[in-house]
């Protein structure tokens, strides 16, 4: 069995300033990860001076880790989520 007990902590890793690390120990191996993707394109031109083009995209990331924990303590079972927002502009030459 994995020990995630420092997953749920950060602590500052030592002559990096502000970067932060698990606290502890976080084996933090992936059960299952996922990701889910919608989006869309607009023509706005298309003609002699070649083609323009504008898009968004939204993205939803998920990862769940396996549960674990030291002996005698509850079992902690790390997850992350992002959401993203993108937006494009293209120009295509003729």
């Amino acid at each position: 069995m994995q020990n995630n007990t420092g997953c749920s902590t950060e602590t500052a890793r030592p002559g990096t300033g502000r970067r932060l690390a698990p606290g502890g120990t976080c084996a933090g191996d992936i059960r299952y990860i996922g990701e889910g993707t919608l989006g869309f394109w607009h023509k706005i031109y298309q003609g002699e001076k070649g083609r323009v083009q504008w898009g968004v995209q939204y993205s939803y990331i998920y990862k769940v880790g396996w549960s674990g924990g030291a002996a005698g303590s509850p079992a902690i079972a790390p997850k992350a989520v992002d959401n993203m927002v993108e937006d494009f502009f293209r120009y295509y030459l003729p």
